[in-house]
């Protein structure tokens, strides 16, 4: 199975970004419990999405997951 990651962009600003910038350390140990057990996974950064939305699109196209987990 296909499994998509995925870390979003935030609808409001943070008062400190330098907290929120860098994926999720548990987004890391869950995509390598899912790839011990076979899957295919991709964690994608979509963190500044909302600058470039086409990247989105980009991923889903390229990627065409079955499953898509998002991190909140």
């Amino acid at each position: 199975m296909k499994i998509l990651l995925v870390y979003p962009y935030f609808l409001y600003d943070r008062e400190h970004a330098e907290n929120i910038e860098a994926l999720p350390l548990g987004m890391y140990y869950l995509g390598a419990v899912l790839q011990e057990a076979g899957h295919q996974v991709e964690l994608a950064d979509w963190h500044q999405a909302h600058a470039d939305p086409s990247v989105v699109e980009q991923t889903l196209a390229r990627f065409r997951p079955d499953v898509v987990g998002v991190s909140i």
